[in-house]
């Protein structure tokens, strides 16, 4: 009888989801499907990030193919910036903004170029100078740089303005706050 009241309670305390200890076929069946389940799961992220990876690239690829696109059709068509043909004529834009004269003054600037070899930010600064920009050569500091910069200008508006203008005729620029030294 002893024995009757114990089978009794085991099968009072097992529960359907678990299971049976004393049966190692149900214990086997139940460690595959825990070990199928966390291989899903494992293979599900993977490839989230296997596709991730694959959309961040085809974004980086196609932004660089653009911009060698555009470089391409630049050159070819015989319009570097800053390169004058020896048949060339020089447009004139629209008349310049207004730009302090004294660089001695604070204000915003325009930096277009960094060189390393003074003759060659002079000629830039000879082909902006050309197109109507305000355009000096400085050297800041103890740089190795000579910095070909438009301005002084007393405000950030104006500056921008003249920035427009830059890149409609093929230069590109970077607005900086100018502080004389």
């Amino acid at each position: 009888m002893l024995q009757v009241k114990s089978a009794r309670a085991a099968s009072v305390i097992q529960a359907t989801d678990c299971v049976d200890p004393l049966n190692p076929e149900a214990r086997a069946k139940e460690g595959l499907n825990r070990q199928g389940t966390s291989r899903y799961r494992i293979w599900f992220f993977l490839g989230v990030l296997l596709l991730s990876a694959a959309v961040i690239f085809l974004r980086h690829y196609a932004r660089n193919a653009a911009e060698n696109r555009k470089a391409i059709e630049i050159t070819s068509a015989g319009k570097v910036p800053g390169i004058l043909s020896a048949g060339s004529t020089v447009q004139q834009p629209t008349p310049p903004l207004p730009a302090t004269l004294s660089s001695n003054l604070p204000g915003f600037v325009l930096q277009v170029a960094a060189m390393k070899h003074e003759d060659n930010a002079e000629a830039l600064a000879k082909t902006l100078h050309l197109r109507n920009f305000p355009v000096f050569v400085s050297k800041r500091g103890a740089g190795p740089f000579y910095l070909v910069t438009i301005g002084v200008y007393s405000d950030a508006d104006s500056a921008v303005r003249v920035k427009d203008e830059l890149e409609r005729q093929g230069f590109k620029s970077i607005l900086r706050r100018w502080l004389p030294e």
